[in-house]
């Protein structure tokens, strides 16, 4: 009886660290712009350019509550320095209980993510916010619905999933 008490939390333990390994991969601008245009926008309705400040391709759309994001870095260290910032401050904000909802987080050196379904108050939000930010190499894809509108959510799955990425 105990070994099967401990075989299966030994179960359950690794079934909840498999949660945090989303497989995904660092995509191009082009992969970018046709997930957006899969959910519904035209390519005058998003601003995609090259070579943005820091960033060797920068392409953000919004539509209502719903911002979509990508942004690929010079330098792979200016990626994880600007994922870094934005994993910190959740964390925080998860910490402080300036974040109410749920959350998964994972984050190396080459990657991470945070996907996030709840109610943020802190001096830069002060909103619902659903969706998630990713990180891989040199690129960061945020995808972030500042409401807790169904359709809004809706909106940020189907884009999510055109990615193949996971979503809260």
């Amino acid at each position: 009886m105990k070994k099967k008490i401990v075989s299966i939390a030994l179960l359950v333990v690794f079934a909840f660290s498999l949660v945090g390994c989303a497989k995904y991969k660092e995509i191009d601008y082009k992969v970018f712009e046709d997930a957006l245009e899969e959910v519904g926008f035209d390519d005058d309705e998003y601003y995609s350019t090259k070579n943005y400040g820091d960033y060797d391709r920068y392409v953000i759309a919004t539509d209502g509550n719903v911002t979509y994001r990508y942004m690929l870095f010079e330098d792979e260290d200016d990626a994880y320095d600007y994922f870094d910032d934005f994993y910190d401050d959740f964390g925080d904000a998860v910490s402080d209980r300036d974040f109410s909802g749920s959350s998964r987080r994972s984050f190396s050196r080459h990657s991470g993510f945070v996907l996030f379904n709840g109610e943020i108050d802190t001096r830069h939000w002060d909103s619902d916010i659903y969706g998630g930010v990713f990180y891989r190499g040199s690129m960061v894809v945020e995808v972030i619905a500042s409401s807790d509108k169904k359709s809004d959510k809706s909106d940020v799955d189907e884009f999510l999933r055109a990615l193949g990425f996971s979503h809260p």
